[in-house]
């Protein structure tokens, strides 16, 4: 609850500040047009830029990879003692354990979209030394890192988890156990024991985290097929362009949209290059439940196209405008088509 109203006063706050920024910066403009650009004038308006907090100017990116260092928290050390009490001389050792470090869990959450939260290095919280009186240290609190459905755990290029079901956790390390108190010591033969064992240090990793996002539609395209959509180049399976960054997300999906670019002399040899491009990143990815979408169809000579183009495939193609918004509904209605028969099990996917 206060982390919730201390987010919601930083939010008012940051919104305020905008306000008296935006007014200021208003009044420097009006200052420096009444006055010619005046010394003073441009002084307040370097002090005004200045002041501007990078949120307000900054962009959020969408980041699908991040490279993490977890340190699970170490155990606390045992402790030695012996109780005191009056008329009681020979007390005994009382020295307690220490508590286990905290360990770092990895978790999916529908909710969370994008890696850019994750930071690079995770401390998980150590475990608190013994006490007298055979009191245990108190065991330190798991990490939790929050992460998208979807996100692949790598350990030095190899596969270690795929977190694709909202709430799956991993143990990605595990804390120390906590040292012993020199009563754990205490034997017949010695009933005064005085060492103790510190505790052991937190395990430590170095993972990579892969977004491969979940969509159940995957658009196949080169660059200027689809505008402001990222495309397949030539050599994308060599890592060229966007190359693996673009294809690991198709991956996923269990049925494609290959959208042709109209305008070309023969928009057939793109699907071609599409199809090979897929298959050498992995075999049969092209072969999935798909359709073919024919866009720019509101160009001079793509109608002609077009009939050449449905006798060279036996997919089904749909010809559409981006720019217009042509035919838009037929290839919704096909769509939900390809979904429908997903969820009846007809169209899933060879790998998940």
């Amino acid at each position: 609850m206060l982390a919730t109203l201390s987010r919601t006063k930083s939010v008012r706050r940051l919104a305020a500040d905008i306000r008296s920024y935006y007014m200021v910066g208003t009044e420097v403009r009006r200052s420096e047009s009444r006055s010619g650009c005046s010394a003073a004038a441009a002084a307040a308006a370097a002090a005004w830029r200045r002041r501007v907090p990078g949120g307000v100017r900054g962009t959020r990116h969408f980041v699908d990879q991040r490279r993490v260092k977890l340190l699970a928290g170490s155990g606390g050390k045992g402790a030695s003692s012996f109780h005191s009490e009056p008329r009681k001389e020979w007390g005994g050792p009382d020295g307690g354990n220490g508590g286990d470090g905290g360990s770092i869990i990895i978790k999916a959450d529908k909710f969370v979209k994008s890696l850019a939260q994750v930071v690079p290095i995770y401390k998980g919280e150590d475990g608190q030394s013994g006490g007298n009186k055979n009191c245990y240290g108190k065991n330190g609190v798991q990490s939790y890192i929050p992460v998208p459905m979807g996100t692949v755990v790598k350990e030095d290029g190899e596969m270690v988890v795929d977190l694709s079901e909202h709430s799956q956790e991993y143990l990605a390390v595990f804390g120390g156990a906590g040292g012993k108190g020199n009563r754990f010591f205490l034997t017949n033969e010695n009933r005064a024991p005085m060492n103790t064992t510190p505790g052991v240090a937190g395990q430590e990793r170095v993972l990579q985290l892969e977004l491969r996002t979940m969509a159940h539609a995957g658009l196949v395209g080169f660059p200027n097929a689809v505008a402001d959509i990222p495309g397949i180049i030539r050599g994308a399976h060599l890592n060229r362009g966007l190359g693996i960054a673009f294809l690991r997300h198709i991956e996923r999906c269990p049925f494609l949209l290959y959208v042709l670019d109209m305008s070309t002399p023969e928009p057939w040899e793109q699907l071609q290059h599409l199809r090979y491009e897929l298959d050498q990143y992995e075999p049969g990815l092209s072969q999935r439940p798909q359709a073919i979408v024919a866009n720019k169809m509101d160009l001079p000579g793509a109608r002609e196209k077009i009939e050449a183009l449905t006798s060279r495939v036996t997919q089904r193609v749909i010809p559409v405008s981006a720019l217009t918004g042509q035919n838009t509904e037929e290839l919704i209605l096909h769509l939900r088509e390809l979904y429908d028969g997903y969820l009846c099990g007809e169209g899933k996917p060879t790998r998940w």
